[in-house]
């Protein structure tokens, strides 16, 4: 699972995610403290990885874009969105993210 809001966000994605797996932060949009337990890591083998979004050289990150067009090819994209909204939508939209209250993808489109 990859979270980009941090936050509640970040702690209900350690909460939720399947045992065994994964989350990768990757950005603080929601806030920069964790509110959770260690019950996610010693309980259900779960990990945390971060991700310098910042930082990291441009050569890896061309080789990393072409590793995720390759992993999920825009055929497939719109099987990942869960809504679409218009820009009218987009407070509630960002208050149910804050809420950590979104499954799936929140597709903004400026034109609808």
């Amino acid at each position: 699972m990859v979270d980009c809001v941090g936050g509640v966000a970040l702690a209900e994605a350690l909460r939720t995610v399947r045992y065994g797996g994964a989350v990768v932060a990757s950005g603080l949009t929601g806030g920069n403290t964790l509110s959770t337990t260690v019950f996610p890591f010693i309980v259900r083998g779960i990990a945390l990885l971060g991700i310098d979004t910042v930082a990291t050289p441009i050569e890896e990150r061309r080789a990393l874009w072409v590793e995720m067009a390759e992993a999920f090819p825009l055929a497939h994209c719109e099987d990942m969105v869960n809504a679409e909204i218009g820009l009218d939508g987009l407070t509630d939209a960002l208050d149910r993210v804050l809420d950590a209250a979104v499954r799936g993808r929140i597709l903004v489109a400026p034109d609808r």
